[in-house]
């Protein structure tokens, strides 16, 4: 695979991320309210999360979303068919959690980042693991799913400089004036 297309990859995971949704937002407006301001924030977005500016204008101002990337057989890596999926699982999770408002749940908790990560996970090995009605078996089940389903989120965030959650409040301070 060439870069181009690991360029494409990358961008369409950051896409589907939390944070790539909230930032996409944040410059969406900013544009509507200052073009130069945006046009300067998106270079600064570029440098940080080292993907290309114009596949990153065109996600943005042309709302292409890259979903042909995401087909198990454009992957790089043998295990991304496993890997990217939970990784995708755990980010629309996360989002679920922040529009639907259960994120002002996890607020009062110090961490409430890594609260809405944990609750993410915990969420999407609980999907997968919706057949089963012993409770004591769920149970055992899904805390070796949410070790496994952490794993593979934090491979697939580092094997592609991914931010995760907790990267987003700097790179806010980095693009914002």
């Amino acid at each position: 695979m060439g870069r181009r297309k690991f360029q494409q990859l990358k961008l369409a995971l950051f896409i589907h991320t939390y944070c790539g949704n909230y930032l996409i937002k944040k410059i969406v407006t900013d544009f509507q309210n200052n073009p130069a301001q945006a046009k300067f924030e998106i270079s600064l977005l570029t440098g940080a999360t080292n993907l290309k500016s114009n596949l990153l204008c065109e996600a943005i101002f042309r709302n292409k979303r890259f979903h042909h990337f995401l087909n198990p057989n454009k992957f790089i890596f043998p295990k991304d068919k496993l890997e990217i999926p939970i990784f995708l699982a755990i980010e629309k999770e996360i989002i679920d959690i922040s529009e639907k408002g259960l994120i002002e749940d996890l607020l009062e908790i110090d961490d409430y980042r890594g609260a809405t990560l944990d609750s993410a996970v915990e969420r999407a090995a609980g999907n997968k693991l919706a057949a089963i009605n012993d409770d004591n078996d769920f149970n055992i089940k899904l805390s070796e799913l949410k070790k496994s389903y952490l794993r593979c989120y934090y491979h697939v965030a580092y094997r592609y400089k991914l931010p995760t959650i907790r990267i987003l409040p700097f790179i806010l301070r980095l693009i914002s004036p």
